[in-house]
């Protein structure tokens, strides 16, 4: 257990981990092929022989998360694959080998306790794994990995959504079967390729549909910038790289990124072989419920409008009806992210609640933290697109009889947010998190202007306050700011209130 070890008190076990899943490796491969710089190579050699001998097999922080020793294992496998020509070794091989015997001992753990993308990502590289030695081994590591493989996919829902409802976690599991799938091809075993490339298709065409005027996403559940493996010289934080990359596997761009070079140089072809055209829509104009997930989208010349109601498992947080808005390519609202997961535990908790985020608390969480990662008293929510108007309507039911209802009407030139509550806790409190650029002005009680441009007005059938805070924001993991908090807040037991923001 990675805690019973002794590490700095201000220091993340994550960053230890991440450094050592050498993803760095693969780039450095390429960047030797490209330039024949010896010195590159000379080096690559020298941090694999360092670190085998100090991380011995199974001893030590390093060998203790079973997902860590899998994504490593492929950071390993695809820098020998580039480099097979030039470093063949025997040691290379065996500590290649290990991490795979590693991974089979301890899979079974992980199905009962982490059945979600660390199982996943373990059994992509058994799988891999199994079908490159030929062992006494080998075979089972195929057989069990493929079990899980096909058991999990449909974490991978069918209206491209991902069930840990965390947007960064959907790009690491595409990831994991990507690389499934690809292998597979080349392995010539077709045991899951039909419903991956239906899977692949969905995905891409969800995270088109929710891509941000300016290419960025929002930042939905936990956001820790981890990646199976690492192709490209772009930051992590760089989510569309990833969604081009997706799409021209596709079919929906021939735009070659350097991912896309290093992919065909491993794979050759990594196009999915039929035609999936008229699946893509234009994506600049958007209107779309993703009915299993529950997320809606609004997108036109002026108007980025993305809301969730999803499932609270896993990664989620308690967003519940969130809602974030881009006006004239301007972000507006936007998401509070994830800042840390193992530094401090009060900005943890506050991170993944209700409050953090662009919805209503009633007096407790949606559902209940339990530890860093595991929730519990889920509510009941839905989500649908308006018949009448444009936009989407959710509801909330708590385990404790409290309620929300959220309706938002998008009109040319105003957004309408009309939440109905009842609360058992007596506690209402609707909060708006603005973007960091934002300059905000309180006129009166119930009258905020948004960079002297923007209205947002508030009414409600009952008395209420109102009040501009600061709140917390992180921008990428283990980045933390300042920015406004919008909070209106009332003591009644149910109230109604519509808030206008208009541009």
């Amino acid at each position: 257990k990675w805690f019973y070890l002794k590490t700095p008190k201000d220091k993340d076990i994550k960053i230890v981990w991440e450094i050592n899943r050498l993803q760095f490796l693969p780039l450095m491969a390429v960047d030797f092929l490209k330039t024949k710089n010896t010195k590159i190579l000379n080096k690559i050699t020298s941090i694999i022989k360092e670190w085998d001998s100090k991380n011995p097999y199974d001893v030590g922080i390093n060998w203790c998360s079973n997902l860590e020793v899998a994504i490593r294992s492929i950071s390993l496998l695809l820098t020998y694959t580039l480099l097979y020509n030039q470093i063949k070794s025997k040691e290379i091989e065996k500590l290649i080998f290990n991490h795979g015997y590693h991974i089979y001992k301890d899979i079974n753990y992980t199905e009962k306790c982490i059945p979600n993308n660390h199982l996943i990502g373990e059994a992509t590289a058994l799988y891999i794994l199994g079908n490159i030695y030929d062992s006494q081994q080998s075979k089972k590591w195929i057989n069990k990995s493929k079990i899980i493989l096909n058991n999990y996919i449909e974490h991978l829902r069918n209206d491209g959504t991902y069930k840990e409802a965390s947007l960064s976690y959907h790009r690491f599991v595409l990831q994991m079967y990507l690389l499934v799938y690809l292998f597979s091809v080349k392995f010539k075993d077709n045991f899951i390729e039909k419903p991956l490339k239906d899977k692949f298709v969905k995905a891409y065409i969800f995270l088109k549909s929710i891509e941000k005027p300016d290419g960025s996403y929002p930042q939905f559940g936990d956001w820790d910038d981890g990646v199976y493996y690492k192709l490209n010289n772009e930051p992590i934080e760089n989510y569309k790289y990833f969604v081009d990359t997706l799409g021209y596997i596709v079919g929906n761009n021939d735009e070659k990124n350097l991912e896309v070079e290093i992919l065909k140089q491993i794979f050759g072809n990594i196009k999915i072989g039929e035609s999936y055209e008229n699946n893509f829509n234009d994506f600049n104009n958007f209107y779309e419920l993703f009915d299993i997930g529950k997320y809606g989208v609004y997108k036109d010349d002026s108007i980025y409008l993305f809301i969730n109601n999803q499932e609270q498992i896993f990664h989620s947080h308690a967003d519940g009806l969130s809602i974030e808005l881009s006006l004239k390519g301007k972000n507006i609202l936007i998401d509070s992210g994830t800042y840390n997961y193992n530094l401090d535990k009060e900005l943890r908790q506050y991170f993944r609640s209700t409050r953090a985020h662009n919805t209503v608390y009633l007096g407790l969480d949606q559902s209940t933290q339990i530890g860093s990662f595991r929730w519990i008293n889920q509510p009941k929510t839905s989500l649908r697109k308006l018949k009448k108007e444009i936009g989407f309507e959710g509801i909330i039911n708590y385990r404790n009889k409290s309620a929300h209802r959220r309706k938002v009407i998008i009109e040319s030139n105003i957004i309408n947010i009309e939440d109905e509550l009842y609360s058992k806790r007596n506690c209402i409190e609707l909060n708006f998190h603005f973007s960091p650029e934002n300059h905000i002005r309180l006129i009166e009680k119930n009258h905020i202007e948004i960079d002297g441009e923007i209205k947002l007005q508030m009414m409600s059938d009952k008395e209420f306050d109102t009040r501009v805070e600061e709140s917390y924001y992180s921008p990428s993991y283990n980045k933390i700011q300042k920015r406004n908090n919008l909070k209106i807040i009332s003591k009644n037991e149910s109230q109604r209130f519509l808030t206008k923001i208009q541009f």
